[in-house]
Formats: structure tokens, sequence, C-alpha cells
């Protein structure tokens, strides 16, 4: 009596974030010729949002899936787990381990990670849309700073503080600002130094000081973690927190825009600082950006381009509120 071996199941396949569509169909063709048995695809952008690696390897991948991910680490960090993994890259797919590519380090918090969470991503807000960049480019390059600072923390439930230090420095009539953005954690993680962004910028004299403040809260929103308590350290040998005594309508616009975005945060608070080792590092580099003249670090007119979008949000408002409305739902 001859054995006959039972075919092997069909795997379900976890799409990765990451992944685009066009890398879903190579797959699918790459699976074909390779006669790998499929189930079906499940996409974590679509299920999961926002799921950090740490929640990806424990609750999603198992002896029935197949991950597909443009992410290296996560690949071989899977590989490493015994799960099966492709790489999917601008031109190859590959199953085996990448060389000279490091392991994910896992972060687990045994109060808040045995289980999949409702939710990873904080939820949109209304001004969310206004901070977008402008382009596809600009975008992806944003989308990969924020899985790079999940994936440092395993999620934002492992971050306990945003601390986001911000000045500016003169020259003519323009001033040219800069942002800093370190997280701390609460499991025990080295604080991460997640961000830095320096702008040049057009804004009238007296709206330098909160133009900067909106630009330092608004950096905090589009790396969506607006949910984290938020600390904004401002230079106070650059930045008054007093209003103008004069009622100025372009003054009026920044401090109304600054209300929205406060409105954003789940913990906000501005510390006005004169010294210590964060704004003094942060002046140093701006004096340095000023006399670089070759250098693609500074940014043009981001402020001026934002606080235009909110202009003609509050005009879209006053003329019509319903046209606001539709708009918001096509986003």
């Amino acid at each position: 009596m001859t054995n006959v071996s039972k075919p092997k199941p069909a795997k379900t396949v976890i799409v990765d974030e990451g992944v685009s569509d066009g890398n879903v169909i190579r797959f699918k063709s790459f699976a074909a010729r390779r006669g790998l048995k499929l189930a079906d695809y499940q996409y974590i952008r679509q299920l999961h949002a926002g799921m950090p690696d740490g929640h990806i390897l424990r609750h999603l991948l198992n002896s029935t899936t197949i991950l597909i991910t443009s992410d290296r680490p996560l690949h071989n960090t899977a590989l490493a787990k015994g799960l099966v993994s492709y790489y999917l890259g601008e031109k190859e797919i590959a199953g085996a381990a990448l060389k000279g590519i490091s392991l994910k380090k896992e972060v687990v918090n045994t109060r808040l990670d045995q289980s999949i969470h409702a939710g990873y991503l904080p939820p949109q807000t209304e001004i969310s849309q206004l901070l977008l960049p402008n382009t596809p480019q600009q975008l992806k390059k944003l989308r990969t700073k924020r899985r790079r600072i999940r994936g440092y923390f395993d999620g934002l439930h492992h971050m306990d503080q945003v601390a986001a230090t911000v000045s500016f420095e003169t020259f003519g009539t323009r001033i040219l600002v800069g942002v800093r953005i370190q997280i701390s954690s609460n499991s025990g993680l080295k604080a991460l130094d997640a961000s830095e962004s320096y702008t040049a910028e057009t804004l009238p004299c007296e709206c330098r000081g909160i133009g900067t403040l909106n630009y330092a809260l608004a950096l905090v929103i589009q790396l969506m973690l607006n949910s984290v308590a938020t600390v904004v350290y401002f230079d106070s040998t650059r930045i008054d927190s007093a209003a103008p005594s004069a009622k100025n309508p372009d003054y009026q616009m920044y401090q109304d825009f600054f209300q929205h975005l406060s409105g954003s945060f789940a913990q906000l608070e501005c510390v006005p600082v004169s010294k210590g080792r964060h704004v003094e590092a942060l002046r140093s580099k701006l004096k340095q950006l000023m006399v670089c003249r070759d250098t693609n670090e500074i940014q043009q007119e981001n402020v001026r381009e934002i606080m235009s979008r909110f202009a003609k949000r509050v005009e879209m408002l006053t003329e019509s509120p319903s046209e606001l409305i539709h708009h918001e739902n096509q986003n």
C-alpha cells in the first residue's frame, strides 16, 4: 500500500501597507509560475491601517500565511521566525533573506500587545487634509517616515511624549524656520530623533512667531503623532508668546489657525526656553544653514502655502458651508 501525501493547503497572502497594486499583480504572476497555492489576499492597509511590524509578526503571520512586503528588515525578521515572506523590490522578488539587512528589534508591552488593537492610527482631524504634501513623491516620503517612526516604537502606544523644539533666524526680509522632533518611549527604548525640518519663509514681522509655532504643530500632525502627549519648546529669544497689542487681520488668521491645529492634539503644551541642549543645537544648525548655499535641506514657503490653504478653507466655509461638507466627504 503506497502512502499518498496530502496536498498542501492554500495559503493566505498578507499584503503589507507599502506594497503597491502593481507589485501585487507582479507577485500573482510570480506565484503562478512557481505553482504556489494561494487562498486569498488580505490587505493590511484595509484591515489594520498603521499596524506596527511587531503586531504584524505576532498577530497576522503563521504557518498558513505568506507575507509580501517592500520592507527589508520586516522580510528578514519574518524569515528568521520561520515564516514565509517574499520581498518585492523594484525589479526582483526574493523569498530568501536579504544580505546586510538587520532584523527588527522586537518591542513588547505585555499589558498592551496581547491582542490586535481596535485602531493603530489616530483619527483624522478636519485640518489634516490641509497639511498633506503637494506631490506624490513628497507624500511617499512622508508615509515612509511615519512608518519608520511607528516601526521603531512598534506602534503609537509605546510612545510617551513628543517633544518639538522650534526656532528661527532672520535673513533680510525672510526667516529660516527650524523644527526638531524627538519622541520618548514608555517601554524602555532610547528616545528617537524622529524628524527635523527647515523652511525659508516670507512672513509679516508680527506673524513670524505664531507662524513658526503653527509650522511645528503642522509637522507633528503630518507625522500622525498628535494623539501622543506633545510639548513644543519654542525659542523665547526669537518667539514672543504675547500677541500684538493692536488688532491685526494677518495675525488673527495665524492665531485662528493655531487654535485649529491645537484642537487636533490629545494633549499639548507650549513652553518657552532660552537655553538648553536641544534649542542650542537647533540654533547652531540654523546658523550653519544660513551660510550654506548648496543644500537640499531647506524647503521653501511651506508655512505660507499651508496658510493659503487654510485661508481658502475659511473662505469656502463662509460662502458655502454645504460645499465644504461635500469637499470633506470627497477626501
